[in-house]
């Protein structure tokens, strides 16, 4: 394929890179002496005000810490509290302001209202589950970003709001249930006072990373960590089924009961406060999960962990990335031999990380800043060692990666989904999901880049290698066998046509379609009907043959804006355009969520509704 330069990067000089492979010890920060030690420890700069804000900065990250570990005795506090039954939901009477304008004016962003929690219950299957198809599937989103008139600042601020739904080809049998992820916050929310406020427009109980607390008030706010919405993705891994969002640790959850367990910091292997990516990836082959994590402090790094399916309660390996800012960073990418990084500048000042001290969101401090770049990194997975660390300009905005592979010793391709509009743009439409306005410009595009190992050079392939006519999509998914290896075929949760208001049907992209012929396969579920990320349920060949990459199934979780209820529906990988082999109509409206995760074999929920009826 030709290939036409994006880059010519420079190689920049990063704040210690030998943080990697090396036991160089990072600067701690501890409560006694605390503004003069970390002044002392700080890189001299020309800039009194930006020494200034550097020492606010560090005083305010150290009084989170010692913050956060009260909260932790709180939130276990709660959860005892929880289990002794206490009622923490209660339907609202009032919406946020213009609102109600906004949902009859576009009937999809009804699937953005709050979702109700549901008992494991037996559900109609229509059409046949195909008769291989076994196990659970569990989807995590932002179950509310509004309680009654108050609403949080961002889609990623609400509430994690955990479904699953367990299929039994052999009997034609589904059971669903639904249930809000217990976090501290959410319990918090729960005291009658705290609903009462925020019914009335007086804001959230506790401060998230895009929304300060009681509409800011200075003693709802003042030295408090944003607290971890739990609300991005799920993940099986040691037998335990984790909530995960890059704002904190995982959580463990009941698979069966979806009950709040607590908190997973692997033995403390995380750090206080260093957090773990929604976006871990797994080594079908091999087993090995990687996983990074932002750590707060000075300086700011992003931790890499890797974890062996023989101990996966303890982190096996672990290095840190020194960073120069506090970044927001959602995904990366691993290859057979590589892990890959790739950091948007997409950061928080110094000088606003201090003034959030005091109230204001966060993460409505980061700025753009194109002169940075975009800093890519590639590690060995064997050691975690850096093979390449460069600033690449320009820089270009994603949340998610696709996949990568290794090329040859030297070289590896990385694939991307990247906005065509401006980080800005797309993070207005982010923070006011009820007024947003979706287009292909706020869509993404699939980008597939070339990564010199021995330059560091980042080259993209030249023009899109989406089959022409791909529509443009978030959410990309791949056969779990296909990841960290050549992949013929991407999933996309896509808007056809491109007019659609929103995400309404799953592609299938081939990669390797001649220029001219038919690469896209398309399912779509009527006009009203808005689609969910396509999650890939490899098949199991009776033979034990290996699987081919379209051997699988592929679920999606739709939304129906006219009867205001979501169903599941099953596809053949092979065949998306042939419709739904089943659909499976839930008792409610699943609110659009954002990943989630397939556990073959174990019906969880289907048991968890057997016990309860017995």
């Amino acid at each position: 394929m030709d290939l036409a330069r994006v880059a010519l990067p420079a190689r920049t000089a990063h704040a210690q890179p030998e943080l990697c492979g090396h036991a160089k010890p990072a600067l701690r920060l501890s409560p006694p002496g605390l503004q003069h030690e970390v002044c002392s420890q700080l890189p001299s700069t020309s800039s009194t005000a930006l020494g200034a804000s550097a020492c606010a900065a560090s005083a305010v990250l150290a009084a989170l810490r010692l913050g956060q570990s009260r909260v932790v005795g709180r939130h276990s506090r709660r959860l005892k509290r929880q289990q002794q039954g206490r009622q923490l939901l209660r339907p609202a009477a009032v919406l946020p302001p213009g609102v109600a304008e906004e949902l009859r004016a576009s009937p999809w962003k009804r699937g953005l209202q709050p979702g109700v929690e549901a008992a494991a219950t037996k559900v109609v299957v229509e059409g046949e589950l195909p008769r291989d198809l076994r196990g659970t599937l569990y989807r995590n989103g932002a179950g509310r970003i509004n309680i009654g008139a108050s609403q949080y600042g961002h889609w990623f601020d609400g509430d994690g709001f955990v479904s699953a739904i367990s299929l039994d080809g052999a009997t034609q049998e589904a059971a669903f249930s639904c249930k809000y992820v217990r976090t501290s916050r959410f319990l918090a929310q729960a005291e009658p006072s705290s609903m009462a406020a925020a019914e009335q427009g007086l804001g959230m109980a506790r401060r998230g990373a895009w929304t300060p607390a009681r509409n800011n008030a200075l003693l709802a706010n003042l030295g408090r960590l944003p607290t971890n919405p739990s609300n991005t993705s799920v993940l099986m891994w040691g037998n335990q089924l984790l909530a995960l969002a890059e704002g904190g640790p995982p959580l463990i959850l009941d698979p069966g009961s979806l009950d709040t367990i607590g908190e997973e910091n692997f033995k403390s292997g995380l750090g206080l406060l260093s957090f773990f990516s929604a976006h871990p990836k797994l080594d079908a082959e091999s087993g090995e999960l990687f996983s990074i994590g932002i750590e707060i402090g000075l300086p700011f790094k992003l931790n890499v962990f890797k974890f062996l399916p023989t101990r996966p309660s303890v982190v096996a390996q672990k290095c840190s990335l020194a960073l120069q800012n506090l970044t927001f960073l959602h995904d990366f990418a691993m290859t057979k031999k590589h892990i890959v990084i790739l950091i948007p500048p997409w950061i928080c000042p110094l000088n606003a990380l201090a003034k959030t001290a005091s109230g204001g969101a966060l993460v409505k401090e980061f700025e753009w800043r194109e002169e940075l770049g975009n800093r890519l990194v590639v590690l060995r997975r064997s050691d975690l060692s850096v093979v390449v660390d460069q600033t690449v300009r320009p820089p270009f905005s994603f949340y998610h990666t696709i996949n990568a592979f290794d090329e040859d010793e030297s070289s590896l391709k990385l694939q991307v989904a990247v906005y065509s509009a401006s980080r800005l743009a797309v993070e207005a439409n982010f923070s006011d999901m009820y007024k947003s306005s979706w287009s292909d410009e706020t869509r993404c595009s699939m980008r597939e880049f070339r990564v010199d190992l021995v330059t560091g050079d980042l080259v993209e392939s030249r023009g899109s290698i989406a089959p022409t006519g791909a529509s443009t999509f978030e959410l990309p998914s791949i056969h779990p066998a296909w990841v960290g290896r050549e992949n013929r075929y991407v999933f996309t949760n896509a808007a056809f046509p491109s007019s659609a208001p929103f995400m309404n049907c799953v592609e299938r992209l081939d990669l390797r379609a001649p220029p001219g012929s038919q690469g896209i396969d398309r399912a779509t579920f009527g006009e009203a009907c808005f689609a969910g990320e396509a999650m890939v349920l490899p098949r199991v060949r009776p033979d034990g043959g290996p699987q081919g990459e379209l051997d699988a199934y592929i679920a999606t979780c739709v939304y129906d804006s006219e009867a205001h209820t979501s169903f599941w529906a099953i596809l053949d990988a092979a065949n998306l355009a042939a419709g739904p082999l089943a659909r499976i109509k839930l008792p409610t409206h699943v609110p659009y969520s954002f990943h989630g995760a397939w556990v073959p074999d174990e019906t969880y929920i289907l048991k968890q509704q057997s016990d309860s009826s017995s």
